[in-house]
């Protein structure tokens, strides 16, 4: 320690700030208590507003439309004797009054109020026959407020008082006198061979030295001879870490070529069905030539289902651009669920048959007019990827079922599929979304499916997600409709 400036304790120094912070901390948890239970008694509040409303104002509506007069009074007194309700008012759709009631005896310095409309569906058809409007008291609330308060900023500040001073205690008894011991320690080794370095500066207001002056002054005379050994090793590591970059450049470029390579083959043997069809109507169209026996209407007619496969391996070309470097991505268009599974099956169908898979599309007329905004090749991209899975992991099981199926849950169509497949095992259920994880066989994929099916549903604001079950797995694609 520098011998020009005087030593004044650490734990004398510390006296003030720890009254000033549990001062500070008292405070903050007074205040954080009061703003917890302020929050629950509103909450109940709340909740008590929610039970009359699914409670009394259907029955209101109903003795309204009923003219229940007496009925309509006994409703109003029963929702009275709620804790802290004070007033009932009923209009019609006219803002005419129907029926007022109210706690006379109750406060209403501080009130809370909400307005519910009153309806009844019959026929069809929505009537709206007025408002009810319930008012609560919140004078209570604040008395027990009041109350809670005030006991927990005694109990917490006898108590934030007693810990700082037993802190005190134990800190100037367990603590500074070790710090003395560990700066007259540390400061006996000999550390001259060190080269000199830039020193941890300790930046302190006071005049005076504490034991953290001491310490910092042994921490300097390590942070020498630590620093002495990086520079021998900096120039290893950086050559280690070039080298390590370099390797992994190497690996990723490597699977991303398998990937490409293992896609273009799938996709040469999807076009190839296409094209057998284009070649087969292509000769029936010369030989009806050669006959003399075309006839317009079968012409235009072959015509159009060979422009389907043309537009079909249109698609799964573009289909590849998924994998390329360069955005693959179309512009938003509106589909329906109609469309969608129209290309799925499409697509899947022969294979299903060719594999003796039971495939089954449920699809009732309330979800065929249901209309996503996306790119339908993408979405139709991630159905296809999942089927194919689900086809995979049929191949051993005798009865084989594939499902797939939709419906509306909160805004959003949900797309199940569903086989009888061995599914997927524990150990890797939180690892199929992966990238590059794959449980096929080296040569038979490199797991990029599934990785490439979720981001396109985030793209899309959708998810993808498995299901656990012992009789079936289960794989769901939830997207938002259209508004």
């Amino acid at each position: 320690m520098s011998p020009s400036k005087p030593f004044r304790s650490l734990s004398k120094k510390l006296v003030v700030l720890v009254l000033l912070t549990s001062t500070a901390i008292t405070t903050i948890l007074t205040s954080f208590s009061f703003y917890l239970d302020y929050s629950e008694e509103m909450n109940m509040l709340e909740n008590s507003f929610n039970q009359i409303k699914n409670s009394s104002v259907g029955s209101i509506s109903r003795l309204i439309y009923e003219f229940d007069d007496e009925g309509i009074a006994k409703q109003a007194n029963d929702i009275l004797r709620v804790k802290d309700i004070i007033a009932v008012k009923i209009l019609n759709e006219s803002n005419e009054l129907i029926h007022d009631e109210s706690n006379h005896s109750a406060s209403s310095e501080y009130t809370y109020e909400a307005t519910y409309p009153l309806i009844v569906e019959s026929n069809n058809s929505t009537t709206k026959l007025g408002t009810i409007t319930i008012t609560a008291t919140k004078t209570n609330m604040y008395k027990r407020l009041a109350r809670k308060l005030f006991y927990f900023f005694i109990s917490q500040g006898l108590k934030t008082l007693a810990v700082s001073f037993l802190m005190l205690i134990i800190f100037n008894k367990m603590v500074t006198r070790y710090l003395i011991d560990l700066s007259k320690f540390a400061r006996s080794f000999e550390l001259n061979e060190a080269k000199e370095t830039k020193k941890l500066e300790l930046f302190k207001p006071s005049k005076f030295q504490d034991e953290i002056d001491g310490v910092f002054e042994c921490i300097n005379n390590m942070i020498e001879y630590i620093s002495k050994i990086n520079r021998e090793d900096k120039l290893k590591i950086l050559k280690k870490e070039k080298m390590l970059d370099k390797q992994e450049a190497i690996m990723l470029q490597s699977i991303r070529m398998a990937s490409l390579g293992e896609m273009a083959g799938s996709i040469a043997h999807q076009i190839n069905n296409p094209l057998a069809i284009i070649s087969g109507n292509i000769r029936r169209l010369q030989y009806l030539v050669e006959e003399k026996n075309l006839d317009p209407k079968l012409a235009k007619t072959i015509c159009i289902k060979m422009n389907h496969q043309i537009e079909r391996v249109g698609q799964i070309i573009q289909g590849l651009l998924l994998f390329s470097k360069e955005d693959s991505r179309q512009g938003e268009e509106e589909f329906t669920m109609d469309q969608l599974f129209s290309a799925v099956k499409n697509i899947i169908n022969e294979k299903m048959i060719f594999h003796k898979i039971a495939f089954n599309i449920e699809l009732n007329k309330e979800m065929k007019n249901q209309v996503l905004i996306g790119s339908l090749h993408r979405v139709t991209h991630v159905i296809i990827n999942l089927l194919d899975n689900a086809i995979e992991a049929t191949k051993d099981v005798k009865d084989k079922k594939i499902k797939v199926k939709s419906y509306l849950k909160n805004n959003h169509i949900r797309i199940e599929i569903i086989d009888n497949g061995i599914g997927v095992s524990e150990e890797n259920e939180d690892k199929i979304f992966i990238p590059f994880f794959s449980t096929k066989k080296c040569g038979q994929g490199v797991g990029l499916g599934l990785s490439i099916a979720n981001s396109i549903m985030e793209e899309h604001n959708g998810t993808l997600s498995y299901e656990k079950s012992p009789l079936q797995t289960k794989f769901r694609v939830e997207l938002p409709k259209a508004s």
